[in-house]
């Protein structure tokens, strides 16, 4: 989808699509090398997804192929996005959801201070994404461009209020940690 979407907008080489993309903050969660990116392109190009425009060299810098996507392509770009934008579905790698059902293993209080962790670390994000909020906020920056790190970043303020409701639950009592039988009855089939 990332070089689908790169590639709508103009012909590039597979290393500048890797530039591109890493300075666009939504695409931090996808791991860009350019290993994959080659790979992707090597893929979407046998697909007939993308198709060689030409080459070209800058200086002593090594031959360069260009690509663009072709018709296919955009309509392959345009039903993907309409189904990922209008159909709900669970991650892959729930990292967070799964961390978070081994909790007991780690005991109740190292469970809190990781949990007090997440929040710091999620807060600093969150604060770092403030400024670029609020860059969007004062039209510095094209919003519509922008829904994907809007999205993300909602998300981590979510994360953040539940997981600090959570710590709060957990101290007070209101959630019941488990021990002894309880914690081992979870294990049974």
């Amino acid at each position: 989808m990332v070089i689908l979407e790169l590639l709508s907008h103009r012909p590039m080489h597979p290393y500048e699509a890797t530039q591109v993309a890493r300075r666009r903050p939504g695409n931090r969660k996808v791991k860009l090398s350019p290993g994959s990116i080659y790979h992707t392109v090597e893929r979407l190009e046998a697909k007939g997804l993308i198709e060689v425009t030409g080459t070209h060299r800058e200086g002593h810098r090594p031959e360069r192929t260009v690509y663009r996507v072709t018709e296919r392509g955009r309509a392959v770009f345009t039903a993907q996005a309409r189904d990922m934008i209008s159909t709900p579905a669970p991650d892959h790698l729930p990292a967070y959801p799964v961390a978070l059902s081994a909790g007991p293993a780690l005991g109740h209080d190292d469970f809190l201070e990781q949990l007090k962790t997440r929040v710091t670390n999620l807060r600093t994000q969150i604060a770092a994404d403030d400024v670029i909020v609020a860059e969007l906020r004062e039209g510095r920056l094209p919003e519509a461009s922008w829904l994907d790190f809007a999205c993300a970043h909602h998300q981590r303020q979510s994360e953040a209020d539940w997981t600090t409701k959570l710590i709060e639950d957990l101290e007070t009592g209101r959630i019941r940690w488990p021990e002894g039988e309880d914690r081992d009855r979870r294990y049974q089939a």
